[in-house]
């Protein structure tokens, strides 16, 4: 009989502290930790380069993974598309060392469900792809 595999995860604040304490703390308890990630006027939580090359050795010391949940949800509207991606690039480009097992977004639901709105979703999925050599990626 073969066994169902899974994969267990966690968000990325369980404990009081940063991504790296979470990290730290988590390993080896889960598979997969999902980074949320914020960033605006209250403050952010983007780790430096020097964060993620320590996350990526918690990770591969332990075997797991990390899903990386992008700050900001993206806009379906054509005049905010173009910097939003900006900085997804940005925050993509900065995670490559961990390899994540996946990227986490919404689009904006302001009109959610109208025909402008879905046209405007679809675009901004197509700008995504192009962002990443893997677009299973996108989650």
């Amino acid at each position: 009989m073969q066994h169902a595999r899974f994969r267990l995860g966690s968000t990325s604040y369980v404990y009081p502290g940063d991504l790296l304490h979470n990290a730290r703390s988590l390993a080896g308890q889960v598979s997969d930790i999902e980074l949320i990630l914020f960033h605006g006027a209250a403050g952010s939580n983007i780790p430096s380069k020097a964060s993620v090359n320590l996350l990526a050795e918690i990770a591969r010391a332990n075997l797991m993974t990390y899903t990386v949940h992008l700050p900001h949800d993206l806009p379906a509207t054509d005049g905010e598309r173009a910097d939003s991606l900006r900085h997804v690039q940005k925050i993509v480009q900065l995670f490559e060392p961990l390899d994540p097992y996946a990227y986490v977004f919404h689009i904006t639901s302001a009109h959610a469900g109208s025909a402008q709105w879905t046209e405007g979703a679809l675009k901004t999925l197509d700008a995504l792809r192009s962002l990443m050599t893997d677009p299973a990626r996108w989650a």
